[in-house]
């Protein structure tokens, strides 16, 4: 706290009167004047986003012992692209220095091995692209001494270059790596997650001319690299597990642990993903400004008239299902157009290996939970109910699900209970009916995100014959 430059006082608090709390700011120590008048700190702001900028306060006489106020570092340092390079390391200079160079467009600096990363919330393509990749492969291949500026690259480098000493009985650390990827919503997670693998790949495939990559047969029947599989599973996760929040764009709204492995050469083999944690209740509401899982609307903007007839979506867009319209927010805000995102995930299902039938019944359930939600009830009696049979999403929902009506409303208005060795159905009445019609769509959602990844999964990992030819060494990622 500091007291306020213009004496002003905050009445409905005494313990706190003529005291601000405007957290940190810069500024230059005039004197420490120890008269009664005038005992305390004297500083001027020079901190030119503050409100308070250019005014002298005096701060407590205690305020240094107090970690109220601590010694910044020289101007020179502002732009330190490691922390460790300052000589006064704490809070505020840390906050400071990551400020500074985030104006300049730096986004990553180093704390020693840690990487810190701001999210700039703007286009930086400029930034991840091969070019820039090859500058942190060759720095890394001949063991430069170039200084490159701290990077995912760098950082995703590091971990493959220290696998590979160990693989080489140059290191005796272990050869398996972790890359641990922590922050709040909308730091940019899913997107560094998406890099470090990006770049590994590349490594993967440029490891050296004699070291061919694994190749394996997408859903079209052409061979495709071991590697781009890998990486197409990113986008199928983000279209099934992420959402728009009001913080984030494409926020994912689950936990994933990624393992990937490599062989003796350095080369990717495979890898497997384990998913915990999702957000179910997102199924059913939306906060305001946000939206539900991108592939609902993915879907109804990117299939073809023909797609569109087959799942019972023709002429309906978000707008006309209860599951999208909850918060009256259609686009996701970031620039990506829904439409093409399906067509993206579409080709990532046939380069991973997933066959027309079973994508088709992806797509299928994903469609009947649409047509799901805007199913009614009607009220027999005050402990009876029953769907609505007459509903325009009724036989749309059991046709994609490939159930009878009887056999839903069977388990949807009814509860079966067990007295000994016999079951009973005790109907259940309209109110409580709809409510098992919500834990059936994020019950079915759930074991829909779940099949996805085992399908991913069975189409990435490591096959058995290549497993006997590698160390099966692995690269561990944790994403949170």
């Amino acid at each position: 706290g500091l007291e306020d430059p213009d004496g002003s006082s905050d009445e409905d608090d005494s313990s706190h009167r003529g005291i601000i709390n405007w957290g940190w700011a810069r500024g230059t120590l005039i004197e420490i004047s120890e008269e009664s008048e005038s005992l305390g700190v004297h500083v001027i702001i020079e901190d030119e986003q503050n409100v308070y900028n250019k005014a002298q306060v005096l701060l407590p006489p205690d305020s240094f012992e107090e970690g109220d106020t601590v010694m910044g570092n020289s101007e020179d340092a502002s732009l330190a692209e490691d922390l460790n390079m300052l000589s006064q390391l704490h809070e505020p200079a840390v906050v400071h220095c990551l400020q500074c160079r985030y104006a300049s467009d730096k986004i990553y600096t180093a704390a020693g091995s840690i990487l810190l990363a701001v999210n700039p919330f703007k286009d930086c393509s400029f930034f991840f692209n091969d070019i820039v990749m090859k500058r942190y492969r060759n720095n890394g291949e001949i063991k430069g001494d170039a200084q490159l500026p701290p990077h995912v690259y760098g950082l995703a480098d590091n971990s493959y270059r220290s696998m590979i000493s160990s693989l080489k009985g140059e290191s005796s650390e272990s050869s398996d790596q972790c890359i641990l990827i922590s922050g709040e919503s909308g730091a940019g997670k899913t997107a560094t997650t998406r890099f470090a693998m990006q770049y590994l790949a590349f490594l993967s495939q440029r490891r050296s001319p004699g070291a061919m990559s694994q190749r394996r047969v997408s859903a079209r029947g052409n061979e495709v690299d071991v590697e781009l599989q890998v990486l197409q599973s990113n986008p199928i996760l983000e279209s099934f597990g992420n959402a728009k929040t009001v913080r984030n764009a494409n926020s994912s709204r689950f936990g994933k642990f990624t393992l990937m492995h490599f062989s003796g050469e350095g080369l990717i083999t495979g890898a497997s993903i384990e998913t915990y944690l999702l957000e179910k209740v997102r199924l059913l509401s939306q906060a305001d400004g946000e939206r539900n899982y991108h592939i609902f609307y993915e879907v109804l903007k990117g299939m073809d008239d023909t797609e569109l007839n087959k799942y019972f979506l023709t002429n309906k867009t978000a707008e006309h299902f209860k599951l999208t319209n909850a918060s009256g927010v259609y686009d996701r805000g970031d620039g990506t157009d829904d439409g093409e995102q399906f067509l993206d995930i579409v080709d990532a299902f046939d380069n991973i290996g997933i066959a027309q039938e079973t994508k088709d019944k992806i797509l299928a359930v994903t469609c009947a939970l649409l047509h799901a939600s805007n199913l009614s009830f009607k009220s027999l009696s005050e402990d009876e109910s029953k769907l609505d049979e007459e509903n325009a999403h009724f036989d749309p929902f059991i046709s994609l699900l490939g159930v009878t009506g009887e056999t839903l409303n069977k388990h949807i208005c009814s509860v079966s209970l067990q007295f000994g060795k016999e079951t009973h159905l005790k109907s259940l009445p309209k109110d409580k009916a709809e409510k098992g019609m919500e834990s059936f769509i994020k019950a079915t959602y759930d074991a829909l995100f779940t099949r996805v990844v085992q399908l991913i999964n069975a189409s990435i990992s490591t096959k058995e014959q290549e497993s006997k030819k590698s160390n099966n060494w692995c690269l561990r990622h944790f994403w949170f």
